[in-house]
C-alpha cells in the first residue's frame, strides 16, 4: 500500500474512535436487518447507484479474528463483524466500504461516503463530531470535484482546541519521560552504586539493567544487583508514576510497594 493511503487508514482510525460506540451491542440478526433496511432507502440508492442492484450478506468475523471488514464472498458483497463490531457506527463504516465500490481502502471518496452515511443515520451532532475529528487528524473528503481536508464545523472549534492542549500536553510528558530513561541508563553505564535495602543494610552494589519498560503514566526500570556486604543479590524493580497534571514523579515504589 503507497505511504500516503497507508497514512489516510491511520487518521481515519484515530478519526472515528471519538465516535464509535463499543458498548452498543446487536445480534447478527439485527445487523443485516438493517444493512437491507439501510440499502432500500431511497436517498440511499439515489446518490449510490450501486445499492440498487446488490444485497450485503452479514456474518460473523471468523475464528479468531478480531478485525471487522467488508470483502467479497461466493455469495456476493459480505461484511464480517466480530462481536464487539455489532454496532450502527462499525456497520455503516463496513457498508461505505461497499459504496464506495471497493477504491482501494480508507481514500478520500471512502471517507466521504461514510461522513454522509453517519449525518444521515446518526444524526447532525454525530456527523460534526466526526468531521471535527477528521480535521483534527487531517483526513481528506471530496469537496465537489476537488479532494480537501476536512473543515472543522463552527460548532466543535472549542473542542478541537481542547483535543490539540492534551495532545501537546501528552507529547510534552512523553519527551520528559523519555529524556529521563536516557540519564537512567547513563548512569547505569557509568556503573553507579544502588544502595542495598536488605535488612536496613547500608552496603551498595553496581547494577546491570536488564530490562526497561516505558508507558505514558508510568516508568519501569529492572536490573540484577548483589551486595557485597550482606553478599544478597536480587531483581529489582523501581517504578515512577507520574502526576498528569504536572508531569512530575508522584511516588516511587520499589518491588511493588510504594514508598
Amino acid at each position: 500500500m503507497p505511504k500516503s493511503k497507508r497514512d489516510q487508514t491511520q487518521r481515519v482510525y484515530k478519526a472515528e474512535n471519538y465516535v464509535i460506540e463499543k458498548k452498543e451491542q446487536w445480534t447478527l440478526e439485527e445487523c443485516q436487518k438493517y444493512v437491507d433496511k439501510l440499502l432500500k432507502k431511497k436517498r440511499i440508492q439515489d446518490n449510490y447507484p450501486w445499492a440498487k442492484n446488490h444485497k450485503i450478506f452479514v456474518t460473523h468475523g471468523g475464528t479468531g479474528r478480531r478485525m471487522a471488514y467488508a470483502t467479497f464472498t461466493y455469495r456476493g458483497a459480505t461484511i464480517k463483524l466480530p462481536p464487539w463490531a455489532r454496532n450502527q457506527y462499525v456497520v455503516l463504516h463496513e457498508v461505505a466500504h461497499h459504496l464506495d465500490c471497493f477504491e482501494d481502502g480508507h481514500t478520500d471518496s471512502f471517507a466521504t461516503i461514510l461522513l454522509d452515511l453517519v449525518r444521515r443515520e446518526m444524526g447532525k451532532e454525530k456527523a460534526e463530531l466526526l468531521q471535527a475529528s477528521y480535521h483534527l487528524h487531517g483526513v481528506k473528503i471530496q469537496s465537489g470535484k476537488k479532494v480537501v481536508k476536512a473543515r472543522c464545523p463552527q460548532s466543535k472549534k472549542e473542542w478541537v482546541a481542547e483535543q490539540r492542549q492534551s495532545k501537546s500536553e501528552r507529547k510534552s510528558k512523553i519527551n520528559s519521560q523519555t529524556e529521563e530513561k536516557e540519564q537512567f541508563k547513563l548512569r547505569v553505564a557509568r556503573g553507579e552504586e544502588i544502595q542495598c535495602w536488605f535488612e536496613n543494610c547500608t552496603g551498595s552494589a553496581k547494577g546491570d539493567v536488564d530490562l526497561i519498560r516505558w508507558s505514558r503514566e508510568r516508568v519501569q526500570f529492572q536490573w540484577n544487583w548483589r551486595c557485597p556486604r550482606c553478599e544478597r543479590g536480587r531483581w529489582e524493580w523501581q517504578n515512577r508514576q507520574y502526576d498528569a497534571e504536572t508531569h512530575g514523579v508522584l511516588t516511587i515504589s520499589r518491588n511493588g510497594v510504594w514508598r
